[in-house]
């Protein structure tokens, strides 16, 4: 019996974030980051937030309730079964401020 192996090709680079603070004042359901560096075809997930009240939609993550300033960790996890480092985790520190800039 011949059995074929797929070739692993891809290699996942650590993703980033659009930004890495928001104020504390912003209101749930606002835009905190969009998720840079994604690999096509693979999906993603928020996998630790800190403790953040923040969640993944589409590529974006957004506010889900009221920040507490300080300082956090984000986890985010890529997965590719093609990707030779699948599934790769990347954290990021973020910030939330006291005050929006423009208040």
């Amino acid at each position: 019996m011949l059995t074929i192996h797929k070739a692993l090709i891809t290699t996942f680079a650590a993703l980033t974030l659009s930004a890495t603070t928001i104020a504390a004042d912003a209101p749930t359901g606002s835009l905190f980051a969009n998720v840079l560096g994604l690999t096509a075809g693979s999906i993603w997930a928020l996998t630790n937030t800190g403790g953040a009240p923040l969640a993944k939609s589409g590529d974006m993550i957004l506010t889900t309730g009221p920040l507490t300033v300080g300082a956090y960790s984000l986890e985010l996890t890529e997965t590719l079964a093609e990707a030779a480092n699948s599934p790769r985790v990347t954290t990021i520190p973020i910030t939330v401020t006291v005050v929006s800039e423009d208040a």
